[in-house]
């Protein structure tokens, strides 16, 4: 398979890409990095240095790609389908691209400083910083919540760029600085995000280890259930919501990570890095071939 992306489950850019790979029924190798194992950090490394990921490595054309934004582009780029993902129409690229940066830099971001401070050794905390963020979100969600009250999409009547980006993002933030009842135009674009087919596959993908996230309110996907209840998504029946279930595509031969979340290093941001997580045996099928990753 020419394509593998280098990812975690639990990363939020590595969300962003895997919506836009499902979106379109792009095939890929998974390559499943855990930095705090010598040998998957290592060749992580050796591919790309700084050691963030998603990146994207196409060996068809030779090319290794990061960034999660710049990772879309080159799929609209190489893997062009008759929606694009960044609109031909120059007024409409633009406008993607700003609420693009808007949701990577003004939630996405915030929501990790948030997080990012528990992390943090003690006494060397950025209460200040934290307050800061928590209400620059808050002027995020007043900007989402007027812009979608007449927007089914971030663009419209179109998924794009902006909406990878938006899923995501607001997903954890959510998590930890919850909707209120003023952003009803808000929640109701997230539960959007969050039935459709691509967003749910990657949540459900996800769910084994959203008990090691380092906040004490963890991400939930239960909202879904009764949502989904006796709808059809357009690949077919709707995603299982059974705790701790994966897709037909992607099946664990090793028991999911338990209730209790284990500590990571200080330091270490765990969107990015998420080297402290432990690894499991993962067996996955995509396109009929498996990939067998051992601990």
């Amino acid at each position: 398979m020419t394509l593998k992306l280098y990812f975690h489950p639990l990363a939020s850019y590595c969300h962003k890409v895997l919506i836009a790979l499902y979106e379109h029924d792009i095939a890929f190798e998974p390559i499943l990095v855990d930095l705090g194992d010598e040998k998957s950090s290592a060749a992580f490394r050796a591919l790309w240095p700084l050691a963030k990921f998603p990146v994207l490595r196409d060996e068809a054309r030779n090319c290794t790609v990061a960034e999660s934004t710049v990772i879309i582009e080159y799929l609209d780029a190489y893997r062009p389908t008759a929606a694009p993902f960044v609109p031909a129409d120059g007024d409409l690229a633009w406008q993607t691209r700003m609420w693009d940066r808007f949701y990577d830099l003004y939630v996405q971001e915030l929501m990790q400083k948030i997080v990012g401070d528990r992390l943090r050794p003690a006494g060397r905390t950025d209460p200040f910083g934290v307050e800061q963020a928590v209400a620059q979100l808050g002027r995020s969600y007043a900007m989402i919540e007027a812009w979608m009250k007449s927007n089914s999409w971030a663009m419209g009547d179109a998924f794009t760029l902006a909406d990878c980006a938006a899923a995501p993002a607001l997903f954890y933030a959510n998590t930890i600085t919850p909707l209120g009842s003023e952003h009803r135009s808000t929640r109701a674009y997230l539960d959007r995000l969050m039935a459709r087919p691509s967003f749910a596959r990657v949540l459900e993908e996800a769910q084994p280890y959203f008990a090691m996230f380092p906040m004490e309110r963890k991400p939930q996907v239960s909202r879904l259930c009764g949502h989904l209840a006796g709808r059809r998504t357009r690949r077919g029946a709707a995603p299982s919501c059974t705790p701790g279930s994966l897709p037909s595509q992607v099946r664990r031969s090793a028991t999911p990570p338990t209730a209790a979340a284990p500590q990571l290093p200080t330091g270490r941001s765990w969107s990015s890095g998420c080297g402290a997580l432990p690894r499991h045996r993962w067996q996955k099928r995509f396109r009929g071939k498996a990939l067998a990753r051992r601990a």
